[in-house]
């Protein structure tokens, strides 16, 4: 992207006992191969993904493998449009405009990462640069919790509704 020029030199690869095992080397990096794609696309279950992830979770939890794959299924054909849009708009960029496409992309995901990274840190009650102060609540007293002998006791109900049924 070129954001941040000194950084650029830095170039993350896999160890090389890795690469063998996956068969990726400056020979397989220009063909194609069924196994490396098999491998890659297993691979992309265990993507951090909260989308990704939430959806596998509804799919796993249905109790059923139909179920499950078609839950997977209409979630990959309706993210695919987007997906493939922004494939092929990034395909279809040249020249100058490109550059600025991209760089203009990094910062918006670097301001995303920075805000995300905000509101984790809010979450775990982290102090530093990133936190924002938390709000202190007007409401002094709920009335479902107790404290009985030096314990909070908290009473609640939790109703459920089933998505898919049995």
């Amino acid at each position: 992207m070129g954001i941040f020029p000194r950084v650029s030199s830095i170039s993350p690869t896999l160890p090389k006992s890795l690469s063998r095992f996956l068969g990726i080397s400056a020979k397989a990096d220009k063909t194609y191969s069924h196994v490396q794609t098999i491998i890659l696309g297993g691979l992309t279950f265990f993507l951090p993904c909260g989308f990704t992830q939430a959806m596998q979770l509804v799919a796993v939890t249905s109790g059923s493998f139909l179920r499950g794959g078609l839950i997977m299924c209409i979630f990959a054909l309706g993210t695919a449009p987007g997906l493939l849009g922004i494939g092929g708009l990034t395909a279809l960029l040249k020249g100058s405009f490109s550059r600025y496409f991209f760089k203009f992309a990094g910062v918006v995901v670097i301001v995303m990462a920075i805000f995300n990274m905000s509101n984790g840190m809010n979450l775990i009650r982290a102090s530093g640069v990133l936190a924002v102060p938390a709000r202190v609540s007007d409401q002094t007293q709920d009335v479902s919790a107790t404290r009985e002998n030096g314990v909070q006791i908290v009473r609640m109900v939790q109703k459920c509704k089933r998505i898919f049924s049995q």
